[in-house]
């Protein structure tokens, strides 16, 4: 009866995976940038290691941070000759110093896992042009950043929770007054949550590994861009939820494992409505915001 019931783990988890489909709507929020994976393995994955321990919990799912008693650290950085900025919302940006870098920190301690992440946005200099006619009047560097400090702690052996508190700072505006309205660099405090499971199955020659993820990462209140009333956007709150699977095979030649075999997949979501509202300002004029 016991190996029935792991053939069944099996197949409704792979069925899960081949089922997998990313709903992306991060064209609706404000600091997209929030959202890059620049992890070339988990990029490949479609963020699918929220159902996976790994240092990409910290924007991922901070329940699955890292493993306890070790330390992580990477570096990953991209440059204005790479693919990353070919994408359709950076072509508009047409700075001469474009790179983006997210180091990552993690040290995973007897009980507890902290994390940290650093992402910057460099989008290069920009054109300040009059308010009615493109003459250039000047110019500006403008740059997205943002610090993000992740904790995980195991409630039992198998189930883990985490948080994290990402601070934001779009600096994209040349500080100019358009209308009667000051542009500004926006910030905003940012939170994530999450959880992880997972239990190892042992059958004769396998270990069995089913695992799963969900998370809310970004979750805060609107940012702003100007002083204008109601011209706040949403932030790119994404939920994932995801499964995972590895198979082991209990047979090693020296210390190398003959097979092992994983798989992961998940949906997301951007937890965020596009629809037009009119607001009605006594004595004013009326303003459209987008919720």
């Amino acid at each position: 009866m016991k190996s029935v019931h792991i053939v069944k783990v099996i197949c409704v988890m792979l069925f899960a995976l081949f089922l997998q489909k990313i709903q992306a709507q991060v064209g609706i929020t404000a600091v997209p940038f929030l959202q890059i994976n620049n992890d070339a393995r988990s990029s490949a994955l479609a963020d699918a290691d929220v159902a996976k321990i790994s240092r990409n919990g910290l924007h991922l799912n901070p329940a699955a941070l890292g493993p306890l008693n070790n330390i992580q650290l990477s570096t990953p950085f991209n440059t204005e000759n790479s693919a990353f900025f070919s994408t359709d919302w950076l072509k508009g940006f047409n700075g001469n110093d474009l790179w983006f870098a997210s180091p990552k920190f993690v040290v995973g301690l007897d009980k507890l896992v902290i994390g940290y992440q650093y992402n910057r946005l460099n989008l290069g200099e920009q054109s300040i042009t009059e308010e009615r006619t493109p003459a250039v009047t000047g110019t500006y560097d403008s740059y997205e950043v943002s610090h993000g400090f992740s904790f995980s702690y195991p409630l039992t052996k198998f189930v883990s929770v985490g948080a994290g508190v990402n601070f934001i700072k779009s600096d994209l505006s040349s500080r100019t007054t358009v209308g009667e309205y000051q542009v500004k660099a926006a910030t905003q405090v940012a939170l994530d949550l999450g959880v992880y499971a997972q239990r190892p199955i042992e059958y004769e020659q396998i270990t069995v590994t089913p695992s799963l993820g969900w998370s809310l990462t970004d979750f805060g209140k609107p940012i702003s861009y100007t002083s204008a009333p109601y011209s706040e956007d949403a932030l790119p709150i994404m939920m994932r939820g995801g499964l995972g699977l590895t198979i082991d095979l209990k047979k090693y030649v020296g210390e190398f494992r003959i097979l092992s075999f994983s798989g992961y997949g998940a949906l997301s979501k951007i937890m965020a409505r596009y629809e037009e509202v009119v607001v009605q300002v006594e004595g004013g004029e009326d303003y459209i915001r987008y919720e």
